[in-house]
């Protein structure tokens, strides 16, 4: 799940307008720790995005520090040599 669509569905589940969109901060901390003591489905794909993106930028740094380059192979694969 996006950034975008997590915080469009937890606008809509606290019924707060986040901060970055002009809501209140405080409030909308508070609300969204209710919400995520007892997570939803759309907030655990959530979770899982962002392990995987992180988890990605850190294999892609180790490959970069070892020298390696990423390539898109022709059918599409993407490989490092």
């Amino acid at each position: 799940m996006t950034k975008e669509k997590w915080l469009e569905h937890a606008e809509m589940v606290t019924g707060l307008t986040s901060p970055s969109h002009g809501g209140n901060r405080e409030a909308w901390r508070t609300a969204l720790a209710e919400h995520l003591k007892n997570p939803c489905t759309e907030c655990k794909a959530r979770q899982r995005t962002r392990k995987a993106n992180k988890n990605s930028r850190i294999a892609r740094a180790v490959y970069r520090d070892l020298g390696m380059v990423r390539v898109k192979g022709n059918l599409g694969g993407i490989y490092h040599e």
